[in-house]
This record gives structure tokens, C-alpha cells and sequence, in this order.
């Protein structure tokens, strides 16, 4: 008989919410609980079977449709909780009327599952805006800012530690660029779907300011290497951020200009020396290590736009200015109000709220969604799919095979082949291996253990 599962957690993207979901995972086992964790890209590759599980607990819960796409991996559960590890979303997208279906908002059946929120203002936009029920949202902080705390510190490497790793010189500075350019490499008919189009702004425009600013915060970079030969500057892309030729060209000419995806964000803010980013979320991990950073802005961002986080930022709009503040002490450029009414935080760390909400819903039936139908592949279905991603893999590896289809049947073949070769990208950066998850699971065993 197959196990159930008290929870199954289903994540999306690896640096952004692995060590969160094994934190969370490893205090549920310390309460007695038992717990999946499900990799979506490592699904779009190979269907496994259907986990067996009391409640759900997911990246994301929108609507029906996201509710199917997060049930399909799972069997028999009908209580879904929503960690909705975007909750900083744009001015366009928050002004934008509930019926307009914002891709940010909850709808239909999926208010009815429970909703964490990092602060007050994903609280009043679920319960006002989008009829979520009061007691179905919880504000616990956010995990990701736990490892911040003091208690964490032990979860990182050391500077020295790491610049052994990379074979960086001791001597030198680390300046760490945290890039958001994920837009610029999308295939077009990811930018042209449904939830690109309900984002509450020009997702084109939006494209051509990435792209713009990609390219013009690194002539700024290449400017700084030869001139600072001491500093080493690590740009770290973003994880929906595909590969660019001209970053490797960078690679290859400057030895102090490195593009490095591994480690979380976390673990590179807090040895940095100097941060820089564009319009990146993680600036809140900023500030929870207490450190500056500045906002490099060479393209005017539209107000609807902009982050609301961002509002009232102070930025580096211009080379001179960049230049002339390379070498200056950073302070954080944000207000802190703004920081605070998007993020609870205070001495309780969120994980233990995130977790009591967690036990204290799982043996409650008002908890329970009736009317969700079991999404799972059979056997057959299974098969199926599999043997789908085999016909895909063949339009990526064997070129003959591609060329023959795509003279047959044209634009289709095309954009299989880039879906699925992005999809390929996507698990290669974000599936988890096994020594990887139980190394760090090892590591916050051993902090629970020692601080909590």
C-alpha cells in the first residue's frame, strides 16, 4: 500500500524556495509529521507517480487552473495551502480591478485553500480585494527571512570559504550584481501566454527595458573591470534567466567577471562587499542583513511597471553617477516603511508560524476543498506523457529528426522545441539532486537542534 503523506510540498525553483520548504519540512518531521517534497520542472521532463497526501502545500494557488496543474501530481488531498512566494508584485498589477483576473490574484475554489502572507499588505489585498476569508489568511513573516537571523548564520559558507571554492584571490573585494532580466530570453510564446498578458502592464515594453537595461548595466560593469582590478564582480542571473552569449564573452575576458548560479542569493549577500541590482525582490534580503545596496536604473522604469516595494527608491540612473559611487560606502535606498508593510518582522521566526498554521489546519475539515477532482496521470497516462517528453527530447538532440518535422508541420515543431529546451534549462537549475537536499537538510537538522 502506498504511503500517505501528511504533507506534500510542491516547489518551482530551486534558490528561491528549497532551503525554505526543507526548513519547513525539517521542523514538521521534528513535530512527528510526514513529508514529500515534488520538483515541478523535474515533472515537465518525467512524469512520476501521484504522491498520496493529507494537504498540499504549494508555490502558487491562483486559480482552478493552477489548483489542477499542483493536483495533478498528487492523489487523494483535498486541502491545498498557498506559501505564494511572489507576493511583491507591481503597481499595474496591484491597481488592476479584481474581475480583470491580475495573474497576482486568488479566485474561484482556490480561495478557499489557506494562504500564507508575508506582511499586511498581501493580507488586505487577499481578504479585501479578492475575498479570501479572513480566517483562510495568515500573516506569518516571510521563511526566506529567517535565514537571515542570527540563529543562520552557521547555514553559510564563510568568505573564505567560498572564494576557495571559486579559486577567487583572497586580496580581492566581491561586488555582487542580482540580476532580474528574465523576460529577455523568453520564447515568444511563453510571452505572448495568458499569464504573461495579465501581468497589469506592457509585458513587451516591459521585454525592451530589460533587454535595454541588460545591456547598458553591463558596458557600465566593463567600465569598472579594467579600472578596478581588485574587485571581483559576480553577476548573478536570475533563476527564469536563460544564458547570454555576451555574459560568457565577459567570462572570457575579464578574470575578475564571473556569472555563477549556485548558492541562493542569501549565501552571496552576506559575504558581498558591494550590491547592486535592477529590480529584483531580494533586495529585502538586503535589508534583513542589514547591509546597502544601490538600484541601477539607466532605463526609466513606467510606474505601473515598477515594484511596489520600489516606490519612492532612490536610484543610479546614469554612468557618472555609477562611476562616481563605485568605491562609496552604500546605504539601502529604499524606505523602511515600505520594506515593513510587505514583511512581518519581529522576534518569532516565520517558519514556527508557517508551521503551527500548517499542524493546526491538517486534522480540521473546514480546511477541506470538496469538489477538487484528482488531476494524476494513470498509468497509462503516464506512459503517455513520458513517452511525449521522449518525442520532445528527439526535436532537441537529433537535428535531423527536427529539421524533417519542422518542414512538415512549420512554427508548431519550433515552438515545441523551444519549450521544451527552456523547460531542459529550467530543471537542470532548479531540481534539487538527493545530496544536495540532504546536505542541507543535515545543516538545518543541526540548527534546529542547537537554536530552536
Amino acid at each position: 500500500m502506498d504511503k500517505v503523506y501528511d504533507f506534500a510540498f510542491i516547489y518551482e525553483i530551486k534558490n528561491r524556495e528549497l532551503d525554505n520548504v526543507l526548513l519547513l519540512k525539517c521542523e514538521l518531521e521534528r513535530r512527528g509529521y510526514s513529508v514529500a517534497l515534488i520538483e515541478t520542472w523535474e515533472q515537465t521532463c518525467h512524469r512520476d507517480p501521484a504522491v498520496k497526501a493529507k494537504a498540499a502545500v504549494c508555490y502558487a494557488l491562483y486559480d482552478e487552473e493552477m489548483l489542477d496543474f499542483v493536483n495533478q501530481y498528487l492523489s487523494g488531498c483535498r486541502k491545498f495551502v498557498n506559501l505564494q512566494w511572489e507576493q511583491v508584485r507591481t503597481n499595474g498589477t496591484d491597481q488592476m480591478p479584481a474581475e480583470s483576473h491580475v495573474s497576482s490574484g486568488i479566485y474561484g475554489i482556490a480561495r478557499r485553500a489557506v494562504h500564507i502572507c508575508w506582511g499586511d499588505s498581501n493580507y488586505r489585498k487577499l481578504t479585501q480585494k479578492f475575498g479570501v476569508p479572513a480566517d483562510h489568511a495568515f500573516v506569518t513573516g516571510s521563511v526566506t527571512l529567517d535565514f537571515l537571523r542570527k540563529e543562520f548564520s552557521g547555514f553559510y559558507l564563510s568568505k573564505e570559504s567560498l572564494y576557495e571554492q571559486y579559486g577567487f584571490d583572497a586580496n580581492k573585494k566581491l561586488c555582487l550584481f542580482i540580476s532580474s532580466f528574465s523576460y529577455v530570453d523568453l520564447p515568444e510564446s511563453i510571452i505572448n501566454s495568458p499569464r504573461y498578458q495579465q501581468q497589469g502592464f506592457d509585458v513587451r515594453k516591459h521585454y525592451e527595458i530589460s533587454k535595454g537595461s541588460r545591456d547598458t548595466v553591463l558596458d557600465w560593469f566593463e567600465a569598472e573591470l579594467d579600472k578596478h582590478p581588485d574587485t571581483i564582480i559576480v553577476y548573478r542571473p536570475h533563476p527564469a534567466e536563460a544564458s547570454a552569449s555576451r555574459l560568457q564573452r565577459m567570462c572570457e575576458k575579464y578574470s575578475n567577471f564571473k556569472v555563477i548560479q549556485d548558492h541562493s542569493i542569501k549565501q552571496w549577500i552576506v559575504v558581498a562587499d558591494r550590491i547592486y541590482t535592477w529590480w529584483s525582490t531580494s533586495i529585502t534580503e538586503v535589508y534583513a542583513a542589514g547591509k546597502g545596496c544601490a538600484i541601477l536604473r539607466p532605463m526609466a522604469m513606467p510606474y505601473e511597471n515598477e515594484l511596489s516595494i520600489y516606490n519612492g527608491a532612490r536610484t543610479v540612473e546614469g554612468f557618472e553617477a555609477f562611476d562616481a559611487g563605485f568605491e562609496a560606502e552604500q546605504d539601502f535606498p529604499i524606505p523602511e516603511e515600505n520594506i515593513r508593510d510587505h514583511y512581518l518582522m519581529d522576534d518569532e521566526p516565520a517558519f514556527i508560524r508557517v508551521c503551527d498554521v500548517l499542524e493546526s489546519i491538517l486534522n480540521r475539515d473546514e480546511y477541506a476543498i470538496d469538489g477538487v477532482t484528482d488531476q494524476n496521470y494513470t498509468r497509462i497516462g503516464t506512459w503517455v506523457y513520458n513517452l511525449k517528453c521522449g518525442f520532445k527530447g528527439m526535436l532537441v538532440k537529433n537535428r535531423t529528426f527536427y529539421a524533417v518535422l519542422h518542414r512538415l508541420f512549420g512554427r508548431r515543431i519550433q515552438d515545441m522545441r523551444n519549450e521544451y529546451r527552456y523547460s531542459l534549462e529550467m530543471r537542470r537549475k532548479n531540481a534539487g539532486t538527493p545530496a544536495e537536499t540532504e546536505a542541507r537538510q543535515k545543516l538545518i537538522r543541526q540548527i534546529l537542534e542547537d537554536c530552536f
